[in-house]
């Protein structure tokens, strides 16, 4: 039996700085190592029936995320209409939406961890036993909505297989992750909303052995010896003593350059100064608001300006990039707040900058914020392609339209503070789609430049800073 992955257009793209869906990687290496094959196809109709018209025995398998759900489902409603498929969805969407499977076309999907759960309801369907109490699973039988259990987080990391590196090849950058779960209750996160899925067990974070994840890593150097490593782990450096025996072994068997992300409030410069031995070249750090007050009781979270100047001056002195994240348009502020964390962003000199437009989704803290606030919106067309989720409701087009432009011109604007004093003007410019554009061209020119160099300009690097 073939399972296919359906995947928006874009993952297709040859582009060197593409982003591995290293959910999907994880689940196909599960399949494969029982047996079945696996195909990531573009989630177009003409290219599904083309690979299902092949005549095998298949089933398809969205990972789905919010962002793409209104244009998979239309998709997915004309390839059943064609053929007798199942089609069942997994990944973020599903899981905080499973109101999900009351769309047409849609047999089945998956809350929470989907290892196990996606190699029990293929082998099922493979041997021709009923599936129906297949835990993780909610499924539709005529008018019956059948909703079954979670079943227990996998507590040994270790004993998944590493990611399929087959269905995805970069040679230029390759994801992993070290870790599962994350403790904090960020009101805007889905981390937390997972959390609650899973009774708090999910807030545990389970972390693979260093050897386990040095061993993946030489693979993936055996293959690619010139890729950059992207650390996806919410927080890498979770433990002092795993980081110092990671470092070690990263440095003495891989070195390779890296980014990863770290928690400000329990990173010291010791830990900074580990991960730059570790040829660490870029860290992600959340500042979201430079307000502690929002921080603290709109967001619930507890670090103080002090401690995030005192963590960027750490990575500054190491020589590694800084990568911030900001939330903008969040209910309960103001333009003004947004405009002060982006002079914040400068204080800090971040290297590169992130601004996102705040997308409410269900099942967090945030939503139920706004939506106690009647601030709630269904406009599809908020951001930048079509959400089929809530957006602000920020009662003024004026308003969406700044914090779009802002959204997009960010880092930009962080790069160059002295256009900071315009900003009102320059926002406020009916160049929605412009700016859109400015923003894609600026990403993939600084971004990838700066904290994700590619090998020959690392290597140019290298030449010029021995003269």
């Amino acid at each position: 039996m073939k399972v296919i992955f359906p995947l928006e257009p874009k993952a297709f793209k040859k582009h060197p700085k593409s982003a591995q869906r290293l959910g999907v990687m994880m689940l196909s290496a599960m399949l494969k190592s029982r047996g079945f094959k696996v195909e990531l196809v573009k989630a177009t109709v003409k290219d599904l029936s083309a690979s299902l018209n092949q005549g095998e025995p298949t089933i398809l398998a969205y990972s789905l995320v919010s962002q793409l759900a209104e244009t998979i489902l239309a998709v997915n409603k004309e390839i059943k209409q064609r053929f007798s498929v199942k089609s069942f969805f997994g990944g973020p969407h599903p899981t905080y939406y499973p109101e999900l499977i009351l769309e047409e076309g849609v047999d089945g999907i998956c809350l929470g961890e989907g290892d196990f759960a996606i190699v029990d309801l293929v082998s099922r369907i493979r041997d021709g036993r009923d599936y129906l109490d297949v835990s993780n699973w909610h499924f539709k039988q005529d008018d019956r909505i059948i909703k079954n259990a979670l079943r227990p987080l996998v507590e040994d990391l270790d004993t998944l297989p590493f990611a399929d590196r087959d269905v995805m090849k970069n040679d230029y950058l390759n994801s992993i992750m070290t870790t599962r779960g994350c403790p904090y209750q960020c009101t805007y996160c889905l981390n937390a909303a997972y959390n609650r899925l899973y009774n708090y067990r999910s807030a545990k974070i389970r972390q693979r052995s260093v050897d386990h994840v040095i061993e993946e890593l030489g693979q993936i150097k055996a293959r690619f010896p010139r890729t950059f490593i992207a650390f996806l782990d919410t927080i890498l450096p979770v433990r002092k003593d795993w980081t110092e025996e990671f470092a070690k072994k990263y440095r003495k068997n891989i070195n390779l350059p890296f980014f990863c992300n770290i928690k400000t409030d329990i990173t010291d410069r010791e830990t900074i100064q580990i991960l730059k031995e570790a040829g660490c070249h870029s860290i992600a750090i959340g500042v979201e608001s430079s307000s502690e007050e929002i921080r603290k009781k709109l967001m619930k979270r507890k670090v103080t300006n002090e401690k995030i100047i005192e963590v960027a001056n750490w990575i500054h002195e190491s020589g590694i990039k800084l990568h911030t994240f900001n939330i903008i348009g969040m209910p309960q502020t103001s333009f003004f707040d947004d405009v002060e964390t982006l002079k914040f962003n400068v204080s800090i000199k971040a290297d590169y900058a992130v601004g996102s437009v705040l997308s409410p989704y269900k099942r967090t803290e945030i939503y139920e914020i706004a939506k106690s606030l009647n601030m709630l919106s269904t406009d599809s067309t908020f951001s930048r392609g079509k959400f089929t989720f809530h957006t602000i409701d920020y009662g003024s087009s004026i308003i969406k339209r700044k914090l779009l432009n802002l959204e997009s011109i960010y880092a930009i604007l962080v790069k160059y503070p002295f256009l900071i004093k315009n900003i009102n003007f320059i926002t406020k410019l009916p160049f929605t789609k412009f700016c859109a554009l400015i923003f894609r061209i600026w990403t993939a020119s600084v971004y990838r430049r700066e904290l994700l160099p590619p090998y020959w300009l690392r290597k140019i690097r290298e030449m010029t800073a021995k003269f």
